[in-house]
């Protein structure tokens, strides 16, 4: 399966696997929470961290958008 790939080369959307992200870089950022079964729109928004949650209701997979919120 082709992915997209961001500015830097790397596949988009950048997850955890791709980069090591501590709590206090998400301060400030745009965020959405998804549970399982959730429907996700895919439209783009620079530097949005999208927080997946599995049945246990632990973090499951982070993905964050390429670029950084402007607002």
């Amino acid at each position: 399966m082709n992915q997209a790939m961001g500015g830097d080369g790397r596949p988009w959307p950048w997850s955890t696997e791709d980069i090591p992200v501590l709590v206090r870089e998400l301060v400030g950022r745009r965020i959405r929470i998804a549970k399982v079964g959730d429907a996700v729109t895919q439209e783009y928004q620079p530097g949005r961290v999208t927080i997946y949650v599995n049945e246990q209701h632990r973090i499951g997979h982070i993905q964050i958008e390429p670029g950084r919120d402007t607002d």
